[in-house]
């Protein structure tokens, strides 16, 4: 996957969105799947059609056995990569999360190598931005006003009434 050579939230956002997801999450049909469905649906389609149209001859009923082995075959090829079908139980559950954590760490494993390429300020700046905007978002109607923007050596900090009080910063620490 190209990443991008500047970090920008914009761009970190695109990595983020562009990373697959689990095929176990996703709630589309798989293209094997759609295949299989409307090859069933085109034989049973078919088999109705020749029932109805063709005379009561020998090679009717050989079409129409022909066309229901094609409808079994194609749903068969549908179901069969599901099997067996996993009822929902906090095993089941709990695998699946586990199977997921599996898939997703090695794409984790990229981004961070991708965002640790770039200067340590510039990731511990936007890191601060972030939280410190959510950290004044976050905040309840009354406190919102008290909020201020502080300069602290080199850092721009978001600080409560309450925080100034306590002479706390960032995370509550000193």
């Amino acid at each position: 996957m190209d990443r991008p050579v500047t970090l920008t939230f914009k761009t970190l956002n695109e990595c983020i969105d562009d990373i697959p997801e689990h095929p176990g999450v996703a709630v589309g049909l798989s293209t094997r799947e759609k295949y299989g469905y409307a090859i069933s649906l085109l034989a049973v389609a078919l088999f109705f059609l020749s029932m109805k149209v063709l005379p009561d001859k020998l090679y009717t009923l050989v079409i129409a056995c022909f066309l229901l082995l094609v409808e079994l075959v194609a749903v068969a090829a549908t179901l069969i990569p599901k099997w067996p079908p996993r009822f929902p139980s906090f095993r089941s559950e709990r695998t699946e999360y586990a199977e997921q954590l599996d898939y997703d760490f090695a794409h984790y494993g990229g981004l961070i190598s991708w965002i640790t390429g770039f200067p340590r300020d510039q990731i511990a700046d936007m890191a601060d931005y972030a939280e410190s905007g959510l950290a004044v978002l976050a905040l309840p109607d009354q406190h919102r006003h008290e909020a201020s923007w502080e300069v602290s050596g080199d850092r721009t900090q978001a600080r409560t009434g309450r925080q100034r009080q306590a002479g706390r910063g960032r995370h509550g620490c000193g």
